[in-house]
C-alpha cells in the first residue's frame, strides 16, 4: 500500500501520478493518510494536502503538493494541532480551507479546546482551531446521555448546501442529524434534517458510518453508507421519510461528488488510496458512482 495520488481529468480520461511521499523508512502498509483537494480561496490554484501517520510510533507528516506547478514537489508543512478521526480521512474543502475531524478519543481538551474543527489555509499552508463545530450543542440536546468521548467516530464532514455540514450518527435514535454551519465567524450551527437510518440497519451501532454527499434541487439529500462488509449509496427523502438504494459495493470504496465541469478539459480530480482503502481500482469506483448520479438525475445542473 504505497499511498500513491494520481490525478484523473474526466473530460479527457487521462491520469497523471504525483510525486510520492517520503515515508521517512516506515513500512507504507502501517501509515494512515488523510486527503483534501481543493482551490485557494484568492487564486484558485489547486492544492493537495495530505497527512500521514505512523502507527508504530504515532509520528505525523503533514505535507501539500501545488497541481499547477510543472515539476510540483510535496512540501512539509506544520503538523495538525491534534490527532485526526480515522473514521473521517478525506478533508471538506470550503472557502479556500481544507476542515478535519478531530480523533475525540485522544485530543487533550486542556490544549485544544472542545468541540473545534481543525482547518488547514491552502493558501497561507497554516493550520487554524478557530472554528468551533456543533459537538456542545449535541452533547446540549443529549441531557447528559453522551460525553465528549462518546462523538468519536460518530462524525462525518461534507459541504452541502454551499456550507460545512456535520452528520452525527445516534446510535441511540438510529438515525442521523445533520448539522450546517450558519456562521463561521461565531460558529453557529443548525440541525436542518434528522434521517431515521433503516430498519435493517439497526444492531451494526458504531460500524455505520454515513457521508452525505449533496441535496439535490428537489431537496432530496445523497447519503453514502458504510456498515459491516457492504457499502451504499441512497437517496433520502426528507417529506416522505423513506430512503432509496442506488449502487451497493464493497466496503472501503468511498464515494464523492465531482462539482467540476466535464466539459472543461482543465478539470480534475484527485484520488489518493488512504489505508485499507481496496484496490487499485477504487478511484474508478468513485468516478464511476459520480457519473452514475448524473445518469440517474440524482445530480443536476
Amino acid at each position: 500500500m504505497d499511498h500513491s495520488v494520481r490525478l484523473l481529468n474526466p473530460t479527457t480520461g487521462s491520469i497523471s501520478i504525483l510525486p510520492n511521499h517520503r515515508c521517512g523508512g516506515a513500512d507504507p502498509s502501517m501509515l494512515a493518510a488523510w486527503f483534501a483537494f481543493g482551490q485557494t480561496a484568492s487564486t484558485g490554484e489547486h492544492k493537495l494536502v495530505r497527512i500521514l501517520l505512523n502507527i508504530d510510533d504515532s509520528r505525523q507528516v503533514s505535507e501539500v503538493i501545488t497541481i499547477s506547478d510543472t515539476n510540483g514537489q510535496w512540501r512539509k508543512t506544520a503538523n495538525p494541532p491534534g490527532f485526526l478521526d480515522w473514521n473521517c480521512t478525506n478533508g471538506v474543502v470550503f472557502k479556500g480551507a481544507a476542515y478535519f475531524i478531530l480523533d475525540y478519543c485522544f485530543s487533550d481538551p486542556s490544549f485544544l479546546e472542545r468541540g473545534c474543527i481543525p482547518s488547514f489555509d491552502l493558501a497561507t499552508e497554516k493550520w487554524s482551531v478557530a472554528l468551533q463545530g456543533p459537538l456542545n450543542r449535541i452533547l446540549e440536546e443529549s441531557n447528559g446521555t453522551l460525553s465528549y468521548h462518546d462523538l468519536a467516530n460518530q462524525l462525518m464532514l461534507a459541504g452541502l448546501k454551499g456550507t460545512l455540514c456535520t452528520s452525527h450518527w445516534n446510535d441511540q435514535f438510529y438515525a442521523v442529524d445533520l448539522w450546517f454551519l450558519t456562521d463561521s465567524e461565531k460558529g453557529t450551527w443548525s440541525k436542518d434534517y434528522r434521517i431515521n437510518v433503516d430498519t435493517r440497519f439497526y444492531g451494526i451501532g458504531d460500524y455505520l458510518k454515513m457521508q452525505p454527499l449533496l441535496v439535490t434541487v428537489e431537496g432530496k439529500i445523497v447519503l453514502w453508507m458504510e456498515m459491516g462488509s457492504k457499502g451504499v449509496m441512497q437517496i433520502y427523502d426528507a417529506v416522505t421519510d423513506t430512503s432509496s438504494d442506488i449502487i451497493q459495493t464493497s466496503m472501503y470504496t468511498g464515494a464523492s461528488v465531482f462539482t467540476g465541469s466535464l466539459l472543461c478539459p482543465r478539470s480534475v480530480l484527485a484520488v489518493g488510496r488512504a489505508l485499507y482503502e481496496v484496490l487499485p481500482q477504487s478511484w474508478a469506483l468513485r468516478i464511476s458512482t459520480a457519473l452514475m448520479m448524473f445518469r440517474f438525475g440524482v445530480i443536476k445542473v
